[in-house]
Protein backbone atom coordinates (compact mmCIF):
# COMPACT_ATOMS: atom_id res chain seq x y z
CA UNK A 1 0.00 0.00 0.00
CA UNK A 2 1.21 3.45 -1.03
CA UNK A 3 0.81 5.87 1.50
CA UNK A 4 0.47 9.56 -0.23
CA UNK A 5 0.61 12.46 1.78
CA UNK A 6 -2.63 15.00 2.36
CA UNK A 7 -0.59 17.02 -0.47
CA UNK A 8 -0.68 14.90 -2.81
CA UNK A 9 -4.72 14.65 -2.99
CA UNK A 10 -6.97 16.48 -5.00
CA UNK A 11 -8.59 19.60 -4.15
CA UNK A 12 -12.47 20.09 -5.40
CA UNK A 13 -12.35 22.85 -7.31
CA UNK A 14 -13.97 26.39 -6.53
CA UNK A 15 -17.63 26.14 -7.25
CA UNK A 16 -18.54 28.04 -9.80
CA UNK A 17 -21.27 31.07 -9.18
CA UNK A 18 -23.96 32.32 -11.36
CA UNK A 19 -25.54 35.62 -10.46
CA UNK A 20 -28.66 36.89 -11.80
CA UNK A 21 -28.61 38.92 -14.64
CA UNK A 22 -28.59 42.58 -14.09
CA UNK A 23 -30.97 43.25 -16.55
CA UNK A 24 -33.86 41.17 -15.14
CA UNK A 25 -35.95 42.45 -18.40
CA UNK A 26 -38.54 39.88 -18.37
CA UNK A 27 -39.31 40.06 -14.61
CA UNK A 28 -39.38 43.28 -14.43
CA UNK A 29 -41.92 44.07 -17.07
CA UNK A 30 -44.11 41.27 -15.74
CA UNK A 31 -43.86 42.57 -12.39
CA UNK A 32 -44.22 46.47 -13.79
CA UNK A 33 -47.73 45.11 -15.76
CA UNK A 34 -48.73 43.25 -12.61
CA UNK A 35 -48.07 46.22 -10.12
CA UNK A 36 -50.32 48.34 -12.47
CA UNK A 37 -53.06 46.23 -12.70
CA UNK A 38 -52.61 45.61 -8.80
CA UNK A 39 -53.55 49.45 -8.43
CA UNK A 40 -56.03 50.22 -10.80
CA UNK A 41 -57.74 47.44 -8.99
CA UNK A 42 -57.60 49.90 -5.83
CA UNK A 43 -55.53 47.26 -3.85
CA UNK A 44 -53.22 49.55 -2.82
CA UNK A 45 -56.14 51.34 -0.82
CA UNK A 46 -57.29 49.87 2.23
CA UNK A 47 -61.31 51.32 2.92
CA UNK A 48 -62.22 51.22 6.47
CA UNK A 49 -64.45 48.58 7.45
CA UNK A 50 -67.01 50.85 9.07
CA UNK A 51 -65.98 54.60 7.46
CA UNK A 52 -68.52 56.32 10.14
CA UNK A 53 -67.22 54.88 13.16
CA UNK A 54 -63.77 56.59 12.95
CA UNK A 55 -60.33 57.19 12.01
CA UNK A 56 -58.83 53.96 13.62
CA UNK A 57 -58.22 50.56 12.08
CA UNK A 58 -57.63 47.69 13.68
CA UNK A 59 -54.79 46.61 11.49
CA UNK A 60 -53.03 49.55 13.46
CA UNK A 61 -52.48 47.24 16.00
CA UNK A 62 -49.25 46.80 14.36
CA UNK A 63 -48.00 50.31 14.74
CA UNK A 64 -46.39 50.02 18.27
CA UNK A 65 -44.63 53.06 17.82
CA UNK A 66 -46.69 56.40 19.46
CA UNK A 67 -45.60 58.27 16.51
CA UNK A 68 -46.10 55.89 13.55
CA UNK A 69 -50.00 55.60 15.16
CA UNK A 70 -50.02 59.64 15.17
CA UNK A 71 -49.35 59.98 11.80
CA UNK A 72 -51.66 57.16 10.64
CA UNK A 73 -54.58 58.65 12.83
CA UNK A 74 -53.62 62.24 11.10
CA UNK A 75 -54.09 60.67 7.87
CA UNK A 76 -50.87 62.05 6.48
CA UNK A 77 -49.30 61.06 3.25
CA UNK A 78 -46.78 58.22 3.67
CA UNK A 79 -42.93 59.24 3.37
CA UNK A 80 -41.85 55.66 2.19
CA UNK A 81 -45.00 53.93 1.23
CA UNK A 82 -44.99 50.78 -0.33
CA UNK A 83 -43.30 49.56 -3.54
CA UNK A 84 -43.82 46.55 -6.12
CA UNK A 85 -42.29 44.16 -3.87
CA UNK A 86 -43.66 44.57 -1.11
CA UNK A 87 -46.78 44.99 -2.83
CA UNK A 88 -46.09 41.39 -4.68
CA UNK A 89 -45.89 40.25 -1.03
CA UNK A 90 -48.85 41.43 0.34
CA UNK A 91 -50.88 39.78 -2.83
CA UNK A 92 -49.00 36.55 -1.51
CA UNK A 93 -50.19 37.06 1.67
CA UNK A 94 -54.38 38.13 0.09
CA UNK A 95 -54.13 34.68 -1.59
CA UNK A 96 -53.21 32.11 1.58
CA UNK A 97 -56.42 34.67 2.93
CA UNK A 98 -58.51 33.23 0.34
CA UNK A 99 -57.62 29.61 -0.14
CA UNK A 100 -58.45 29.21 3.33
CA UNK A 101 -61.51 31.31 3.72
CA UNK A 102 -62.95 29.65 0.83
CA UNK A 103 -63.01 26.44 2.52
CA UNK A 104 -64.50 27.82 5.74
CA UNK A 105 -67.79 26.94 4.45
CA UNK A 106 -67.28 23.49 3.79
CA UNK A 107 -65.79 23.29 7.83
CA UNK A 108 -68.63 25.26 9.30
CA UNK A 109 -71.68 26.48 6.86
CA UNK A 110 -72.51 29.34 9.54
CA UNK A 111 -69.29 30.90 9.36
CA UNK A 112 -68.88 34.33 7.86
CA UNK A 113 -65.73 35.82 6.63
CA UNK A 114 -64.65 39.62 6.25
CA UNK A 115 -66.96 40.70 9.21
CA UNK A 116 -67.09 44.36 9.50
CA UNK A 117 -67.15 45.50 13.09
CA UNK A 118 -67.28 48.64 14.93
CA UNK A 119 -65.04 49.05 17.75
CA UNK A 120 -66.99 52.06 19.63
CA UNK A 121 -68.64 49.45 21.46
CA UNK A 122 -65.22 48.58 23.57
CA UNK A 123 -63.89 52.56 23.20
CA UNK A 124 -62.22 53.22 20.11
CA UNK A 125 -63.48 55.39 17.61
CA UNK A 126 -63.07 53.06 14.63
CA UNK A 127 -63.76 49.81 13.34
CA UNK A 128 -62.05 46.68 11.87
CA UNK A 129 -62.17 43.64 9.25
CA UNK A 130 -62.33 40.00 10.87
CA UNK A 131 -60.91 37.23 8.65
CA UNK A 132 -63.68 34.47 10.08
CA UNK A 133 -66.06 34.28 12.50
CA UNK A 134 -67.03 30.92 13.14
CA UNK A 135 -68.97 29.03 16.27
CA UNK A 136 -66.77 25.83 17.84
CA UNK A 137 -67.50 23.75 20.72
CA UNK A 138 -70.42 26.18 21.57
CA UNK A 139 -68.34 29.39 21.55
CA UNK A 140 -68.29 32.79 19.13
CA UNK A 141 -64.73 32.38 17.92
CA UNK A 142 -62.87 35.10 16.13
CA UNK A 143 -60.44 33.81 13.64
CA UNK A 144 -57.39 36.18 12.53
CA UNK A 145 -55.47 34.19 9.58
CA UNK A 146 -51.99 35.46 9.04
CA UNK A 147 -49.64 34.75 5.98
CA UNK A 148 -45.75 34.08 6.89
CA UNK A 149 -42.34 33.42 5.38
CA UNK A 150 -40.51 30.50 5.85
CA UNK A 151 -37.80 31.44 8.38
CA UNK A 152 -40.74 33.46 10.42
CA UNK A 153 -42.84 30.71 10.15
CA UNK A 154 -40.27 28.24 11.59
CA UNK A 155 -39.16 30.83 14.19
CA UNK A 156 -42.97 31.33 15.70
CA UNK A 157 -43.61 27.22 15.66
CA UNK A 158 -39.93 25.48 16.12
CA UNK A 159 -37.13 25.43 18.48
CA UNK A 160 -35.20 26.56 15.51
CA UNK A 161 -33.75 29.23 17.76
CA UNK A 162 -34.84 28.72 21.47
CA UNK A 163 -38.57 28.30 22.24
CA UNK A 164 -41.07 29.00 19.43
CA UNK A 165 -42.22 32.88 19.45
CA UNK A 166 -45.75 32.24 18.39
CA UNK A 167 -47.91 34.60 16.87
CA UNK A 168 -46.99 38.74 16.51
CA UNK A 169 -48.22 40.33 19.46
CA UNK A 170 -50.22 42.61 16.89
CA UNK A 171 -52.07 39.53 15.69
CA UNK A 172 -53.51 38.65 19.09
CA UNK A 173 -54.31 42.69 20.27
CA UNK A 174 -55.80 43.50 16.85
CA UNK A 175 -58.10 40.01 16.74
CA UNK A 176 -58.84 40.22 20.34
CA UNK A 177 -60.09 43.74 20.42
CA UNK A 178 -62.37 42.84 17.33
CA UNK A 179 -63.09 39.91 19.15
CA UNK A 180 -63.94 41.56 21.99
CA UNK A 181 -66.48 43.90 20.20
CA UNK A 182 -68.43 41.13 18.58
CA UNK A 183 -68.91 39.59 21.83
CA UNK A 184 -66.95 36.65 20.95
CA UNK A 185 -65.67 34.20 23.69
CA UNK A 186 -61.97 32.90 21.90
CA UNK A 187 -59.79 34.01 19.16
CA UNK A 188 -57.50 31.94 16.90
CA UNK A 189 -54.58 32.95 15.27
CA UNK A 190 -53.38 31.04 12.66
CA UNK A 191 -50.07 31.38 10.23
CA UNK A 192 -49.70 30.10 6.88
CA UNK A 193 -46.20 29.60 5.81
CA UNK A 194 -45.48 30.59 1.89
CA UNK A 195 -43.23 27.66 2.36
CA UNK A 196 -43.31 24.04 4.09
CA UNK A 197 -41.01 23.07 6.40
CA UNK A 198 -39.05 20.03 6.28
CA UNK A 199 -40.55 17.28 7.94
CA UNK A 200 -37.66 17.11 10.02
CA UNK A 201 -38.13 20.47 11.70
CA UNK A 202 -42.40 20.75 11.59
CA UNK A 203 -43.47 20.83 15.56
CA UNK A 204 -46.17 17.96 14.53
CA UNK A 205 -46.35 14.49 12.45
CA UNK A 206 -48.82 16.04 10.37
CA UNK A 207 -48.35 17.20 7.36
CA UNK A 208 -50.40 20.48 8.10
CA UNK A 209 -47.46 21.53 10.15
CA UNK A 210 -45.01 21.76 7.90
CA UNK A 211 -47.23 24.89 6.52
CA UNK A 212 -49.45 25.72 9.34
CA UNK A 213 -49.40 26.84 12.70
CA UNK A 214 -52.38 27.57 15.55
CA UNK A 215 -52.81 29.28 18.85
CA UNK A 216 -55.64 29.38 21.05
CA UNK A 217 -56.91 32.40 23.16
CA UNK A 218 -59.63 32.96 25.74
CA UNK A 219 -60.38 37.03 24.65
CA UNK A 220 -61.12 37.37 29.19
CA UNK A 221 -56.97 36.81 29.33
CA UNK A 222 -56.63 39.04 26.52
CA UNK A 223 -58.66 42.30 28.86
CA UNK A 224 -55.52 43.77 29.71
CA UNK A 225 -53.45 44.13 26.87
CA UNK A 226 -57.03 45.48 25.49
CA UNK A 227 -57.54 48.13 27.72
CA UNK A 228 -53.90 49.17 27.62
CA UNK A 229 -54.49 50.06 23.90
CA UNK A 230 -57.58 51.49 24.13
CA UNK A 231 -55.86 53.90 26.76
CA UNK A 232 -52.98 54.21 24.36
CA UNK A 233 -55.15 55.23 21.78
CA UNK A 234 -56.89 57.79 23.36
CA UNK A 235 -54.06 59.80 24.68
CA UNK A 236 -52.74 59.43 20.98
CA UNK A 237 -56.32 60.89 19.52
CA UNK A 238 -55.82 64.00 21.93
CA UNK A 239 -52.46 64.26 20.40
CA UNK A 240 -54.05 64.33 16.99
CA UNK A 241 -57.00 67.25 17.71
CA UNK A 242 -53.76 69.21 19.14
CA UNK A 243 -51.59 68.53 16.52
CA UNK A 244 -49.16 67.28 18.90
CA UNK A 245 -46.45 64.82 17.79
CA UNK A 246 -45.67 62.73 20.26
CA UNK A 247 -42.24 60.71 21.00
CA UNK A 248 -41.48 57.42 19.34
CA UNK A 249 -42.07 55.33 22.56
CA UNK A 250 -42.19 51.59 21.15
CA UNK A 251 -44.86 49.34 23.08
CA UNK A 252 -44.37 46.02 21.74
CA UNK A 253 -44.69 43.11 24.19
CA UNK A 254 -43.86 40.40 21.69
CA UNK A 255 -40.34 42.29 21.48
CA UNK A 256 -39.76 42.49 25.05
CA UNK A 257 -41.02 39.01 25.71
CA UNK A 258 -38.53 38.02 23.47
CA UNK A 259 -35.21 40.34 24.88
CA UNK A 260 -35.49 42.11 21.57
CA UNK A 261 -36.75 45.15 23.26
CA UNK A 262 -37.44 46.80 26.51
CA UNK A 263 -40.19 48.66 28.34
CA UNK A 264 -39.92 52.39 27.77
CA UNK A 265 -38.04 51.72 24.71
CA UNK A 266 -37.83 55.39 22.66
CA UNK A 267 -36.83 55.65 19.61
CA UNK A 268 -33.88 57.95 18.50
CA UNK A 269 -32.90 57.28 15.31
CA UNK A 270 -35.57 55.97 13.10
CA UNK A 271 -33.04 55.30 9.67
CA UNK A 272 -31.51 52.43 12.05
CA UNK A 273 -34.17 51.66 14.62
CA UNK A 274 -32.15 52.88 17.73
CA UNK A 275 -33.37 52.73 20.80
CA UNK A 276 -32.89 54.24 24.67
CA UNK A 277 -34.05 53.40 27.73
CA UNK A 278 -33.40 56.50 30.17
CA UNK A 279 -34.27 56.71 33.81
CA UNK A 280 -35.67 60.12 35.65
CA UNK A 281 -32.34 61.69 35.68
CA UNK A 282 -31.77 61.13 31.93
CA UNK A 283 -29.16 58.71 32.25
CA UNK A 284 -29.39 55.77 29.66
CA UNK A 285 -30.65 52.14 31.23
CA UNK A 286 -30.76 49.91 28.00
CA UNK A 287 -29.86 50.16 24.46
CA UNK A 288 -30.89 48.73 21.38
CA UNK A 289 -32.70 48.48 18.01
CA UNK A 290 -35.75 47.71 17.08
CA UNK A 291 -36.13 45.96 13.78
CA UNK A 292 -39.84 46.82 12.40
CA UNK A 293 -38.22 50.86 12.03
CA UNK A 294 -36.68 49.57 8.42
CA UNK A 295 -40.57 48.60 7.75
CA UNK A 296 -41.79 51.61 8.73
CA UNK A 297 -44.22 53.23 6.33
CA UNK A 298 -43.08 57.27 7.28
CA UNK A 299 -39.29 56.45 8.27
CA UNK A 300 -38.33 59.99 6.49
CA UNK A 301 -41.22 62.20 8.64
CA UNK A 302 -40.16 60.74 11.53
CA UNK A 303 -36.38 61.48 11.06
CA UNK A 304 -37.27 64.80 9.55
CA UNK A 305 -39.36 65.64 12.90
CA UNK A 306 -36.69 65.24 15.00
CA UNK A 307 -36.31 63.61 18.75
CA UNK A 308 -36.07 64.90 21.43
Amino acid sequence: MIKKSIEDLPFPEARETHPPSANPFFAQAIGDAWYQQYKDDGKDTLELAVPEAGPYRASYAGKRCDRQLYYALMGLEETNPPDLADAWRFELGHRVHDMAQEMVERCWPDGENEVNVDLNAIGIPGSAHVDTVITHEGHKTVVEIKSATGFSFKMATTTFSGPPEGPKFSAILQGAMAGKALGAERLVIVNFALENLSKNWAYGDAPVTRFAGEWHFLISDLEEAIAFEVARIEDILKMVALEEVPEPYVHDPGEVAQGKLAPGARITDPTKGLWVVEAEDGTIEDTGKYWLCGYCEQRDRCKKEGVS
